[in-house]
């Protein structure tokens, strides 16, 4: 099994980095194309490059968007969570069924 502690911080912080940026591209193409979701690849992108960089990640904890919404930030229930994924699996097999059955 590997050990992550064995990889260089800085190899992981450049993995980072460039997941982080690979998924910027294709999110702003997933703007223009109807195909790829690009708000969502956007979103993930901001989250690798806070990840790779830590002077991107104290950047984007300065703003004060980013401030309120953790102010107002509270957590679901686990029981919720629960309740939402449960729905969600059997809308899918639901939909498989009337698709494919």
């Amino acid at each position: 099994m590997h050990n992550l502690k064995k990889v260089p911080y800085k190899i992981l912080n450049f993995f980072y980095l460039v997941v982080g940026f690979v998924l910027l591209v294709i999110g702003v193409a997933g703007l223009f194309l109807p195909v790829l979701p690009g708000i969502v690849l956007i979103i993930f992108s901001m989250g690798f490059i806070a990840k790779g960089s830590p002077r991107f990640h104290k950047w984007i904890e300065k703003k004060k968007l980013y401030q309120s919404l953790q102010s107002k930030r509270e957590s679901m229930p686990k029981w919720l969570k629960l309740l939402g994924i449960l729905f969600l699996m059997a809308m899918s097999i639901f939909m498989y069924i009337k698709i494919l059955g």
